[in-house]
């Protein structure tokens, strides 16, 4: 989620993203650039100043909700996939088998 644009030109810009950072995922405040997006500075959100969590806070409900969404999308394409496996094995199933 874009928070603000940063930079005289407006070519970088601060984000509220759920990511890796190290070895476990977070929301983290993400600061980055358009010419150089490797270059950019993740910091878990728990650990920025107040100032960037109160600027980054009010995009919160909105990072909430896109993971939902995405949580709720993973669901129904496993749901999907358990069902089309299930098709393809109930056939294969010897009566009084497993």
């Amino acid at each position: 989620m874009k928070v603000a644009p940063l930079g005289p030109d407006g070519d970088g810009a601060q984000y509220l993203e759920y990511r890796r950072v190290g070895n476990r995922f977070r929301i983290a405040v993400v600061w980055g650039w358009e010419n150089d997006p490797e270059n950019e500075t993740v910091k878990p959100w728990s650990d920025c100043s107040r100032d960037d969590k109160l600027e980054t806070l009010k995009k919160l409900p909105d990072l909430l909700v896109a993971l939902t969404e995405n949580v709720d999308t993973r669901i129904t394409e496993a749901e999907a996939t358990m069902e089309s496996i299930s098709a393809v094995l109930d056939p294969l199933k010897v009566e009084g088998g497993a």
